[in-house]
């Protein structure tokens, strides 16, 4: 029988976890260094995108400097994420990993959805 990679997961190309992982703190060596990667481009892109969300209907209406600015990293991190998610099989597994323990109706995983698509996750 093959021992597991680590507590969460079986392999670095496993689509699931064993068993999540804390959202707070994982020690070094019990995620890959892919899906570190993977979540490190995934908090950066929530984070752009929760940014141009605050903005105002104004802002989004007139296209001021702030909402310009905004939906360049919105975009930008995007185009990271995408990067960073499609840049090798381990990273593609790393993003369905994450994305298999969101909620089916959560506004996250139906935002991810192209990207998902995108690179085959």
């Amino acid at each position: 029988m093959m021992s597991a990679y680590s507590r969460y997961l079986d392999h670095p190309l496993s689509r699931g976890y064993r068993e999540p992982p804390p959202t707070d703190y994982v020690g070094a060596g019990e995620l890959p260094p892919e899906e570190m990667e993977v979540r490190l481009a995934l908090a950066a892109w929530a984070e752009a995108n929760r940014e141009y969300n605050r903005l105002g209907v104004f802002d989004r209406l007139f296209g001021t400097a702030a909402e310009r600015k905004a939906r360049a990293a919105a975009v930008r991190a995007t185009e990271i994420l995408t990067e960073t998610a499609g840049r090798t099989p381990e990273h593609v597994a790393a993003l369905s990993r994450f994305v298999s323990v969101i909620p089916k109706d959560h506004g996250a995983r139906q935002a991810l959805a192209p990207l998902i698509a995108r690179v085959g996750a």
